[in-house]
């Protein structure tokens, strides 16, 4: 299985972008419905699932972007596959979004060139 948040493999990531999709890849064909956990200490975050049946791949969307420096939680266990077989290891990651770096416009008049202080 691979877990994998917006192309950038992860395990105990720094620095993920906000918004984009949450996938996990299986090794094997899984049922259509399947879904994973996705949560933060408040609880589980709200979103939609897909299944890419070609890939094996579920996806996640969050219904809102991902909060900046929080840390985030995607918990995959207890699965069924769609031969009936059942998951026996749980797997269980995080990541921390950024924070955005906001710069202050300090002059906002204009500057006649040649500028001589």
């Amino acid at each position: 299985m691979i877990i994998d948040i917006f192309s950038h493999h992860i395990s105990e990531s720094v620095g993920v972008i906000l918004e984009k999709i949450i996938t996990v890849e299986w090794s094997q064909a899984m049922p259509p419905d399947t879904e994973f956990i996705v949560k933060t200490s408040e609880g589980p975050l709200a979103g939609t699932f897909g299944y890419d049946a070609a890939t094996f791949t579920n996806t996640f969307t969050p219904t809102h972007k991902l909060e900046e420096g929080t840390t985030y939680t995607v918990t995959v266990k207890g699965l069924e596959d769609a031969g009936g077989d059942w998951q026996i290891v749980d797997v269980e990651i995080t990541f921390t979004t950024p924070y955005t770096a906001y710069f202050p416009q300090l002059f906002t008049g204009h500057i006649p060139e040649p500028f001589t202080p």
